[in-house]
This record gives structure tokens, C-alpha cells and sequence, in this order.
């Protein structure tokens, strides 16, 4: 599923888009999904921090190509699996969300992230930053 926000909007347009092995993937509503048969808790997957990222990171600055000196794009789920500094881009981004200092989004950006956003992210990091909650 790719998922849209506009910037400065509160709208939220999910489309259908195949996955990594072709398959369709179902609207999905931006909550923990159930992991199925693999385990019986919440799995956070991509979906579930897409759309964060896209309203928070990608609508300003980490766009394909990133803007106002943001050094990479944080778009797709392969731009979170990079390695940069020897760490995957997803735990650098982990760390830099609750950084005492350097902390992104910067207070002067107009989204920051609620308490419940770092959480969801945390734990897709925590995870292993899973595409699906079949991985």
C-alpha cells in the first residue's frame, strides 16, 4: 500500500499497490495489524509507519531528490534499509526522533511527531523494521 498526505493536510489517501512478491496488498487503516499465524500480538510493519514518515519527513525536506540540505530521502521503504555510518537508515532515524540534541523533525517544522508516532516507530525498529508482518 502506498499512502499519501498532502502537505500541511490532515488527509490521508491509501492506494493499492502490489508487494515486494506481486501480490495486491489491502487498504490498510494505519493501526498494529495482527501478525496472523506467526504470532498472536501486533505486528508493526511499513504500513503502519508509512504514512508518519510521508507526513512528517517526505512532505518538506526528505523528498526524492531531499531538499533544504536534508541528506537523504526517506520515501520508500528501500531508503530506510540503506546503510549510512554503518548503521541501516531505519535505526539511525530511530535515534534521531528522540535525540537530546539534532532532533528530527526540527522544532521550527510545522508537523513534529506525537508520542504515539515515536512509539510505533521504536517498535517497527525494535522489529527488525519489517516490510510485512510475514517477514
Amino acid at each position: 500500500m502506498l499512502t499519501f498526505a498532502g502537505c500541511g493536510s490532515a488527509e490521508v489517501i491509501a492506494l493499492e499497490a502490489p508487494s515486494p512478491d506481486g501480490d495486491v496488498l489491502a487498504p490498510y487503516d494505519g493501526g498494529p495489524r495482527d501478525a496472523g499465524p506467526r504470532d498472536a500480538g501486533p505486528c508493526y510493519d511499513w504500513a503502519s509507519v508509512q504514512p508518519i514518515f510521508a507526513d512528517a519527513c517526505a512532505t518538506l525536506c526528505h523528498t526524492n531528490p531531499p531538499r533544504f540540505s536534508a541528506p537523504i530521502a526517506l520515501v520508500t521503504y528501500a531508503d530506510f534499509q540503506h546503510i549510512t555510518h554503518g548503521d541501516r537508515v531505519y535505526e539511525r532515524v530511530a535515534f534521531r526522533i528522540t535525540a537530546p540534541s539534532g532532533r528530527m523533525p526540527p522544532s521550527s517544522h510545522r508537523r513534529q511527531l506525537t508520542p504515539n508516532e515515536i512509539e510505533r516507530i521504536e517498535l517497527w525498529v525494535a522489529a527488525d523494521a519489517p516490510f510485512d508482518c510475514l517477514d
